[in-house]
């Protein structure tokens, strides 16, 4: 019985796929394999599943997915306004302490700082750990500048 056209290009493409798995099994045996040849493996994966048809979507999970209400973007919810000076001490501050290095990352060049509910419990957790064993909260912050940063960190839900 004559095969056709399609049973033989599925039949060459598990071939290869199976080729692909027995090298790539002999060399993670005896060393871990190069970039290129994982590359050289998933390629051979990708015309295997191609040929096969195990990437083909049906219809309707297209057409679910094409539906799907993509979630909306979470809201600003705390902001602080920083100075000049204490953009300068949150710059001499980082690295030695938890809580600059997420303001820094979350500053503008005007100095506001924009955080979102999750933004801020995470901002609140670094200030928490750099008070672990008795330390005041915010190290190498002036007082006055101390006393905004307590009160933004206050400010959270």
């Amino acid at each position: 019985m004559a095969k056709s056209a399609a049973q033989l290009n599925r039949e060459i493409a598990e071939s290869i796929a199976r080729a692909a798995e027995a090298k790539l099994a002999a060399i993670a045996r005896t060393r871990r394999p190069t970039p290129e040849e994982s590359a050289e493996a998933i390629a051979a994966y990708g015309v295997a599943a191609k040929a096969t048809g195990a990437r083909k979507k049906s219809r309707a999970a297209r057409a679910k997915r094409a539906t799907k209400k993509a979630k909306p973007p979470l809201r600003v919810a705390y902001r602080l306004q920083l100075t000049p000076s204490e953009l300068r001490a949150i710059e001499f501050a980082r690295g030695r302490y938890a809580w600059p290095d997420m303001l820094a990352a979350h500053v503008s060049e005007s100095g506001a700082v924009a955080f979102t509910e999750p933004e801020m419990w995470q901002w609140a957790d670094d200030v928490d750990s750099d008070t672990e064993g008795g330390h005041s909260p915010f190290p190498l912050a002036a007082g006055a500048f101390a006393d905004k940063l307590q009160g933004f960190y206050d400010e959270r839900i």
